[in-house]
C-alpha cells in the first residue's frame, strides 16, 4: 500500500511518472521488506495526456497475498 502511495506521491510532488519492471519481496526474521527498481521520467503535458489523476490509493478492498508461489494485488485507487 505505502509502496503504491509512494509513487502516487512522486507523481504529484515531483512531477515525475514511474513504472516498476523489477518488485521483489522478502521475508527475513519475520518481517517483509519490498525492494524495487522504478524508472521513468518528468511529467511532460505535452507527450502525457492525463484523462484522469490518481489521487490515492485506498485501503476499501486492498489486497496482497501470495498464491502459488506468485503475488497478487487488489487495489483500488482515488481518482
Amino acid at each position: 500500500f505505502d509502496f503504491i502511495q509512494l509513487l502516487v506521491y512522486y507523481k504529484d510532488a515531483d512531477q515525475l511518472l514511474l513504472r516498476v519492471p523489477q518488485l521483489q519481496f522478502q521475508q527475513t526474521d519475520g518481517k517483509w521488506t519490498l525492494r524495487a527498481v522504478a524508472e521513468g521520467e518528468r511529467l511532460d503535458p505535452q507527450r502525457h495526456r492525463q484523462i484522469v489523476d490518481v489521487k490515492a490509493v485506498t485501503f476499501h478492498g486492498f489486497r496482497l497475498e501470495e498464491q502459488n508461489g506468485k503475488w497478487q494485488t487488489h487495489i483500488l485507487l482515488d481518482i
